[in-house]
């Protein structure tokens, strides 16, 4: 299905549209369902984790195959109703 595959016949893509923080999440979701801010503490001397990836890749795809990227808060919208 697509171009370049790999040996298998698959290319490996991250599915990434945008980077946000986990604190970022759960202040746009707080947000979109108007809840209290979120709490957290976050150690500064502690190396941060990192799962960012290029979204360059995947968006290029969608552009590909004529998707349109949904956004941030569709997709909190969505994940919420298969959730329930």
């Amino acid at each position: 299905m697509l171009e370049q595959p790999d040996g298998l016949g698959f290319r490996r893509i991250d599915a990434v549209m945008q980077t946000l923080s986990l604190v970022e999440l759960a202040q746009a979701i707080s947000n979109l369902w108007g809840l209290p801010e979120p709490l957290f503490r976050i150690d500064p001397s502690l190396t941060p984790d990192d799962y960012r990836a290029d979204e360059g890749p995947f968006l290029d795809l969608l552009t590909q195959y004529r998707i349109v990227a949904p956004e941030l808060t569709e997709q909190l919208q969505e994940t919420a109703m298969h959730m329930t």
